[in-house]
């Protein structure tokens, strides 16, 4: 995500509240806007069109994690932030060292909640 970090201003009043190490197969972003909502975001690599994210870049997927099924519209500035996100990404992803792209695992059904656009 570099040169994003925990604090970076994001967009339309969001902000990157933090960032966690590859665990589990994948990274968590919680974001922040300055209403005091907030959202996590889970990146994963890049699995089956069936398990889709919210967006996606050439080599992951972004998950909004917020304890729906996948049938509740997601709000359109935050989709659109993650959409930016995602296209961040995609501008440096393929010179991520072989060893962190092999900490990431795509999403399964692990009986966690997604939206999707």
């Amino acid at each position: 995500l570099a040169p994003l970090r925990e604090g970076s201003a994001l967009a339309a009043g969001w902000s990157l509240a933090s960032l966690s190490p590859v665990r589990e197969g994948r990274a968590v972003l919680e974001l922040a806007h300055e209403d005091g909502a907030r959202a996590e975001v889970h990146m994963r690599r890049r699995g089956s069109r069936e398990a889709a994210g919210l967006a996606q870049s050439e080599r992951f997927d972004f998950f909004l994690m917020n304890g729906s099924r996948g049938d509740e519209e997601t709000r359109e500035v935050l989709g659109r932030l993650i959409l930016g996100l995602a296209l961040h990404v995609r501008r440096n992803e393929l010179d991520a060292p072989e060893e962190l792209m092999a900490s990431f695992t795509a999403h399964r059904e692990t009986g966690q909640r997604t939206s999707r656009a």
